[in-house]
């Protein structure tokens, strides 16, 4: 969040609509993650606690949060990049 709020290409009323979005999605991976890690964990007993939790699970959370990342910064950074260049010619 404390990047989107530095980040110069939306206004204020967007970074807080974007931060409020992004916390809701955060949460929602969240709790995504942690069905899939007891659905394992049920399916397959206690000995998959660290296979569900430590790769599955955090592997999970981590592309989902590249994801978000990508869609609110990343993305909108490379199109303001190319309309900068598409004015200079």
């Amino acid at each position: 969040m404390g990047l989107l709020f530095f980040f110069p290409a939306y206004g204020f009323i967007k970074k807080i609509l974007y931060s409020l979005a992004g916390i809701i999605a955060l949460l929602f991976f969240n709790m995504l993650r942690m069905m899939i890690v007891i659905a394992i964990i049920y399916s397959g007993g206690r000995n998959f606690n660290f296979v569900a939790h430590t790769l599955i699970g955090r592997l999970f959370f981590f592309v989902f949060i590249i994801l978000l990342y990508w869609y609110v910064l990343t993305q909108p950074t490379l199109l303001k990049v190319r309309e900068n260049v598409e004015n200079v010619r």
